[in-house]
């Protein structure tokens, strides 16, 4: 997958397709339903995965999460409190 054109799409749009996407990565790593009023930490992420999706989410949509954010709200705060 390309990084998102930003030219074609606003801000919340962006956020939006990035949760979904972490959502279906996360999913896939813990092999269980992941939803976005989960806390990162309690449905056992740790930072190996957290550094690996940020990653993933920084090269496909060009936004930046917060690590103490993501360990510390729900899956859909972290992504709608970024800036």
């Amino acid at each position: 997958m390309n990084a998102v054109d930003l030219e074609y799409i606003n801000k919340e749009q962006v956020k939006a397709l990035a949760l979904q996407q972490y959502i279906a990565w996360l999913q896939n790593i813990l092999e269980k339903p992941v939803s976005v009023e989960d806390n990162f930490l309690d449905i056992g992420g740790h930072s190996m995965i957290a550094i690996a999706l940020n990653e993933r989410v920084r090269n496909e949509f060009n936004i930046t999460l917060s690590m103490e954010r993501l360990y510390n709200s729900t899956l859909s705060e972290t992504f709608y409190n970024i800036k």
